[in-house]
């Protein structure tokens, strides 16, 4: 079954560019246009992951996974916060309020932000089947 990733970025080109390199490297996609919207569609959608931009208009990427955490049915749904730039001090920050998994900058290698997707999930996955072995 294909993984589904979120991606959260209220700029429209950077949205369906990383949308079609998500598409085109196997993974089921849903997009939303802002932080809104994505508090709204996550419980019903329940990706696997979620990319989300950090500097967003309306409610931006670090409100929307501090409310994401209060909501039980998706509060364990890996972050990647995506962002031009991020200080060591916001990523410590965001790291224990937020449980956001990685930073990552965007205009890095497009490549990158899949290598980057692949190693969240696989941990998720590792992390998955450990605990099922532990409560057998």
């Amino acid at each position: 079954m294909k993984k589904r990733i979120m991606i959260v970025d209220d700029d429209k080109e950077f949205l369906d560019e990383l949308s079609d390199l998500m598409l085109s490297s196997g993974y089921d996609v849903c997009t939303c246009i802002d932080g809104a919207r994505a508090l709204a569609e996550i419980p019903e959608v329940m990706p696997d992951i979620i990319l989300l931009d950090l500097k967003m208009n309306n409610i931006n990427g670090f409100q929307v996974a501090v409310r994401l955490k209060a909501i039980p049915k998706a509060c364990d749904i890996p972050i990647i916060a995506m962002t031009g730039y991020y200080t060591q001090d916001e990523y410590a920050l965001m790291i224990k309020i937020c449980g956001i998994k990685k930073f990552i900058i965007k205009t890095a290698d497009p490549g990158n932000i899949v290598r980057e997707v692949k190693l969240v999930l696989a941990g998720l996955s590792t992390r998955n089947t450990h605990e099922k072995a532990n409560n057998n």
